[in-house]
């Protein structure tokens, strides 16, 4: 029987988001992901929202402008 959290992340966000990383990088999320008691996939979803929401914060500042 195959993995089921595949099934039950496409019911939650109904799509699924592929990536490429360094190798080594994925023991390291799963084990970053088992330490703070969520799946790798939640890891990797909190980590994309955190950053897409800081660049679009940033975006949404106002400039500030230096007068000389």
């Amino acid at each position: 029987m195959g993995d089921l959290s595949f099934h039950r992340e496409r019911e939650a966000f109904g799509d699924r988001i592929g990536i490429r990383a360094p190798l080594d990088l994925r023991p390291r999320v799963h084990e970053a992901a088992r330490v703070a008691g969520v799946t790798a996939a939640e890891l990797i979803r909190q980590a994309v929202e955190a950053h897409v929401s800081r660049i679009m914060d940033e975006q949404a500042r106002p400039e500030r402008r230096v007068e000389g």
